[in-house]
């Protein structure tokens, strides 16, 4: 049986998901959990329901196919809605007279979380990324988005750069430079030219000539701090707590009382 303070530090530990990210995104380069399909370019790994491959059985235009699973799909839309659900730690900024040219600017040393309005997005042709940071969460609102931006990354690498279409039903990208992941687990993601230098998680996948694979997200902590737990861990460290706290009051009430003894005994 493991030592009460061993349970209370495991339900502590247990608040921090810092490998989901890093165990899902960086599995594939493309998960679609129906249709993936490809036509010219280049991809890495693949996981889908079903895959069409263009070129025919004997392109060598992918690294390899598997079948997408439940469990993978329903982590694809808890990350999604986890990242949706932080707070903002940066501003986004666009320039008097310009609405569709647009600067992300983070105040923090780590990770910033940037929010994005899908009718804000629509009008964008530039967007960059400035201020402190060594990475971005870029979450973005809307339903149905489709146009061409030019991005200025500022020296993020790749696999600090997520951005994240939580209510995305349908993408179109035409040419676009991703320098980082697109997590859209809802969405037909559409991808002409360009290219993704991270993962794409989609609903379904139809790519032509687009480029996919590279470093995938790897950041899910905000400055190095944890996650706020979930009330059930919550409860867990409450419990095992309190009960380390109560072994602790009852060795002490035990150790007054075999001081005692020898008083008593004499006076008796």
């Amino acid at each position: 049986m493991k030592p009460l303070y061993a349970i209370a530090l495991a339900s502590l530990a247990a608040t921090s998901p810092a490998s989901a990210t890093t165990i899902f995104l960086g599995d594939y380069n493309v998960y679609a959990t129906g249709d993936a399909y490809i036509s010219g370019g280049s991809y890495g790994d693949i996981a889908s329901g079903s895959f069409t491959n263009a070129n025919g059985s004997g392109g060598g235009n992918f690294t390899s196919q598997t079948a997408s699973s439940a469990s993978l799909t329903q982590t694809a839309h808890d990350l999604s809605a986890s990242y949706a659900g932080m707070a903002s730690t940066g501003t986004a900024t666009t320039a008097p007279y310009q609405p569709g040219n647009m600067t992300l600017t983070g105040s923090t040393s780590g990770i910033n979380v940037f929010t994005i309005d899908g009718s804000d997005w629509s009008q964008l042709y530039s967007l960059t990324f400035a201020g402190l940071g060594e990475g971005a969460i870029v979450n973005i609102s809307g339903t149905n988005l489709g146009n061409y931006v030019g991005f200025n990354y500022g020296g993020l690498s790749a696999d600090k750069v997520l951005f994240n279409f939580y209510e995305a039903n349908s993408l179109t990208f035409g040419g676009m430079t991703f320098n980082g992941s697109v997590l859209a687990p809802d969405a037909l993601v559409t991808i002409q030219g360009g290219s993704v230098a991270g993962s794409v998680v989609a609903d379904s996948f139809h790519s032509e000539g687009s480029v996919i694979g590279g470093a995938a997200f790897g950041g899910l902590l905000t400055n190095g701090t944890a996650a706020i737990p979930e009330p059930a861990t919550w409860a867990m460290m409450i419990l095992g707590f309190g009960a380390v706290g109560f072994a602790l009051r009852r060795r002490r009430r035990k150790a007054r009382k075999d001081a005692d003894a020898p008083a008593q005994s004499m006076t008796a």
